[in-house]
């Protein structure tokens, strides 16, 4: 017997005495017999052509023409069963019988297609897509949550058990050991354990998929609640290709008494279902099938949601890429348009002109394009967020596009745009942002000498003019990675010997002030004048370079620079 196998093993019980008969049995005047589909170790398959209906079947049939109590019983608690359970996704029983050498048969439709376990082998071989299988574990869920509902138990769910066919169709297979929790009269007797004389001690199922309750003999603790282990360990099977409980069907066995296996790597929501689901106490998994089920369809739902979000931000990102081009052409023709203008006098007639209007235009229609595609791009990631509210990729975009927006207002003074966007940023910041939302930057600042006293103030509109406020002292140079909220200061340098020398520092979200030139690496330091250096007229300006422009509320305001 392999791990995979069936176990319908009774404690300190030996096997039925059995005479195998040979392939070609005596069938019904009804069937014609087609040959063999299967073997198994109590029965066979034979496929058969219904000559009344004019159709295939497949025909069940116990092995042996001197079977065990035991098994007539569960062969007849099978056909019975099935048969009551009328759902699409279990096998119907269409007919049954006794054949004149005493064999049990029924019919059913001939099953085609492969097993659960063949799509989980191709999925790890990258040819089956994961949400495909899972889509198909939620079909065989939904049949055996019916089975639930009509108080059926299966016991026996597995890989092998599972059936895709050809159109997607899921069966649930083999229900050979069901159980009715409450088992109607005519079918009491046929329950393995009444008919096998015992409850205590039996073991039912496979080792490599049981429950702690089955591999432990607990006959009267399996209820739905079983066949949820067996489910979320087909999931467990799925998400790391290979049998929960590995080894023999002893060691699997043994496993599975031991407690569940440790959880698998997978998607969040497929691990969390398979985790509880395997739970070690029937009390802590998903009541029934249709839990596991709903379970399933929620993470597939999720699933399907996070791919389209993911879809709106792959287009967000190639509508973003756009507008830098963009402009980068429209300041070219700007640029070109510019050294026309200059070769013409302005009292020249239009048409000298035209050529650099027409440059303008272009670059004017180019910039329009570029709004667009931000905005198209703005269109998508909210589409995205529609999708799937808690997206990263799209709040972080967000977040990084109004972080770029809001740099740029206060750069060029609009500290109410700027503030505004930096609310928005707030709203989408999943973390990255946290710095930049402090409003903090950092000063460096080294003189010569060094060792000057630093006394901050904080410039304040008073009276329309910036007047330094609120005095204090960040100690003495050289200063270095001083955390400053971003504004307007001042800083008064004082040194023995050495003139006051006043410098106007601007700080700025998440940046850092210095006296680094653009294009240096080096600090250049602040010279402090010696005492009398300076004329009472004197006002010393220190040397160093400066943001000129940028200030749109200024009257012919020039470009940041």
């Amino acid at each position: 017997m392999t791990p995979d196998d069936t176990w319908t093993r009774t404690l300190d019980l030996g096997p039925p005495q059995a005479t195998p008969t040979p392939d070609a049995p005596a069938l019904p005047e009804r069937y014609e017999d087609l040959g063999l589909l299967g073997r198994g170790g109590m029965g066979e398959v034979r496929r058969v052509f219904d000559r009344k209906l004019r159709r295939a079947l497949a025909m069940k049939l116990t092995r042996w023409t001197r079977t065990s109590p035991s098994a007539r019983a569960r062969f007849l608690r099978e056909a019975r069963l099935t048969a009551v359970l009328q759902h699409p996704g279990i096998v119907p029983v269409h007919d049954a019988g006794t054949l004149d050498d005493g064999r049990l048969w029924y019919t059913m439709p001939v099953i085609t297609g492969e097993t659960f376990g063949d799509r989980i082998a191709a999925h790890h071989a990258g040819t089956v897509g994961l949400h495909r299988l899972v889509s198909a574990l939620e079909q065989a869920s939904r049949a055996v949550a019916f089975a639930h509902s009509q108080g059926v138990v299966h016991r026996d769910i597995k890989p092998e058990n599972l059936m895709i066919g050809a159109f997607g169709d899921v069966r649930v297979l083999d229900w050979g050991l069901a159980r009715w929790l409450e088992a109607p009269e005519d079918l009491a007797a046929l329950e393995p354990e009444v008919a096998e004389g015992t409850r205590a001690g039996q073991i039912l199922g496979t080792p490599r998929y049981m429950a702690p309750e089955q591999a432990a003999g607990q006959i009267d603790a399996h209820g739905p609640r079983t066949d949820v282990f067996a489910l979320g360990a087909v999931l467990h099977h799925l998400l790391t290709g290979r049998p929960p409980y590995p080894g023999d069907a002893q060691q699997a066995l043994q496993a599975a008494l031991e407690g569940p296996p440790p959880p698998p790597d997978g998607p969040e929501g497929l691990v969390a279902l398979c985790v509880r689901a395997m739970a070690r106490d029937p009390a802590d998994r998903p009541a029934d099938a249709g839990a596991f089920a709903d379970g399933l369809a929620a993470w597939l739902d999720g699933s399907q949601r996070r791919r389209r979000a993911l879809d709106a931000v792959a287009e967000a990102d190639t509508l973003s890429a756009e507008p830098a081009r963009l402009r980068a052409e429209a300041d070219a023709l700007d640029a070109r348009a510019e050294v026309l203008l200059a070769e013409v006098a302005a009292h020249e007639p239009a048409a000298a002109k035209r050529p650099a209007w027409r440059l303008q235009d272009q670059a004017k229609a180019l910039r329009s394009r570029a709004r667009t595609c931000e905005t198209r791009a703005l269109q998508a990631l909210r589409a995205a967020l529609n999708h799937d509210p808690e997206l990263d990729e799209a709040h972080r975009r967000l977040a990084d596009h109004y972080q770029r927006q809001s740099t740029e207002a206060e750069q060029q003074g609009d500290d109410d745009e700027a503030e505004r966007l930096a609310l928005l940023v707030q709203d989408h910041d999943r973390g990255a942002h946290a710095r930049w939302l402090t409003g903090q930057g950092t000063l460096d600042l080294v003189t010569d000498p060094p060792g000057a006293a630093v006394t901050l103030f904080r410039l304040e509109e008073v009276d329309r003019r910036l007047t330094p406020t609120a005095e204090r002292s960040l100690g003495r140079t050289p200063l270095h990675d001083v955390p400053l909220p971003r504004g307007r200061w001042l800083l008064r340098l004082r040194a023995p010997g050495r003139e006051d020398v006043d410098v106007p520092a601007l700080i700025e979200r998440d940046q850092r002030w210095d006296t680094v030139a653009p294009g240096h690496a080096a600090p250049t330091p602040i010279w402090l004048p010696p005492v009398g250096a300076l004329g009472p007229d004197d006002r010393y300006v220190p040397a160093g370079w400066f943001i000129r422009g940028g200030d749109r509320q200024a009257p012919d305001a020039l470009p940041r620079r």
